[in-house]
């Protein structure tokens, strides 16, 4: 067994009521299935443990990363130190909004979007069927494909 960090024992003495693996291999959350381990890996399932763990990782001074689905993601080699906080199959939540609107959570597939919005009949989103990843990465990253873009439907602000 290997010794564990600073950072772990600190994450350990928690007994946080959440999922959080140690040296967590990243190549097992990433597209193209590369990446050494992340220092500590967090899979909130609600709004309220994500909230906890930003303040956690501000409180600890720890750097943070945030993963999507882990596509567009080269994750290095030598690891991750800190914590990475995955929100694949997390924060899933949709719903129709007053004047042809809909909000997505970060976690949601790009395409389970489109369909969504298809469904409702709205239109604009059609370009995202075909992107591999999240809503939260999409937008992060501006995503595109087709002549379309996440900027071109998110309102500002």
């Amino acid at each position: 067994m290997t010794e564990l960090t600073e950072f772990q024992r600190k994450i350990a003495a928690l007994s946080l009521d959440l999922e959080l693996r140690l040296n967590e291999p990243m190549a097992r959350h990433t597209s193209l299935r590369i990446g050494g381990a992340a220092e500590v890996m967090a899979f909130p399932k609600t709004e309220e443990e994500l909230a906890e763990l930003l303040k956690l990782s501000a409180l600890l001074d720890c750097k943070c990363a945030i993963l999507g689905a882990g596509t567009n993601v080269l994750a290095p080699d030598e690891g991750v130190s800190g914590l990475v906080i995955c929100l694949k199959d997390a924060l899933t939540g949709m719903e129709a909004l007053p004047e042809n609107r809909i909000r997505v959570m970060a976690g949601v597939t790009m395409s389970r979007a489109a369909v969504f919005a298809a469904n409702l009949g709205l239109s604009g989103l059609e370009f995202a069927h075909g992107i591999p990843g999240t809503i939260g990465g999409g937008v992060y990253m501006n995503a595109g494909a087709y002549g379309g873009e996440i900027c071109q439907i998110c309102p500002r602000g």
